[in-house]
């Protein structure tokens, strides 16, 4: 992750379709946020968890199914804090498999949810 500002959003990002949060290896690389030249922070991060995915089978045997790894902040609000995708160096593991399944591609996009309360703040 690179970030800049005061905002540190290694702190406050959750993956919120982790199934059981011990499996996710983040601190496996313990390379702390350092500071590039230009004033950038960076922090590299490997993860790899279990994640949970609602698949529709009424289709079957011509189903076709995206997973889905979603990743939040659990503090900061859009207008404080934006994720983009680094297009370049962001790749899927050639060893990933899914017995049973051919994988054709993946893709990474960026999207706002919108959450229908208020979070008990009124406001």
């Amino acid at each position: 992750m690179k970030w800049k500002g005061d905002i540190d959003p290694t702190k406050t990002m959750e993956f919120t379709d982790l199934v059981d949060e011990r499996l996710s290896l983040k601190e496996k690389i313990p390379i702390n946020p350092q500071t590039l030249p230009d004033g950038t922070n960076y922090r590299f991060y490997r993860i790899e968890g279990r994640f949970v995915d609602a698949f529709d089978f009424s289709m079957y045997p011509f189903d076709r199914h995206e997973s889905l790894i979603r990743i939040e902040d659990s503090a900061h609000m859009a207008d404080q804090l934006q994720y983009r995708i680094d297009g370049k160096d962001i790749r899927l593991d050639t060893a990933l498999k899914y017995v049973g399944w051919n994988i054709i591609g993946f893709d990474a996009t960026v999207a706002a949810d919108h959450y229908e309360t208020e979070f008990g703040l009124n406001g």
